[in-house]
């Protein structure tokens, strides 16, 4: 599904831009009842096209995605030989360990 990052207030004031409209009607050839996403900083909004001339659409639900995990991970290593250290740091970082 595609997704279409938007920042806005309240969802009343959703104002697509010009090259999104373009993009969702030509490039991707979405027709009325087809489905898309606004992001606006985590908080996702599904939307579907009520009419293409002019381009109008409803917001059908919100979801807030968080992919942050609930819990708080603790590493603890001994220092590696060598460059390992920078495999380690990166690893643990894609894991979330802050």
């Amino acid at each position: 599904m595609q997704r279409y990052f938007v920042s806005f207030k309240n969802c009343d004031d959703i104002i697509l831009s010009k090259d999104d409209i373009f993009h969702i009607t030509h490039v991707m050839r979405m027709g009325v009842n087809d489905q898309f996403e606004i992001n606006n900083d985590g908080d996702i909004y599904l939307s579907k096209i009520i009419s293409l001339s002019p381009f109008k659409f409803e917001i059908l639900s919100k979801y807030n995605e968080n992919r942050e995990l609930n819990v708080d991970i603790t590493l603890l290593y001994c220092l590696p030989k060598g460059d390992k250290i920078d495999l380690v740091l990166q690893k643990v970082t894609e894991l979330g360990v802050k």
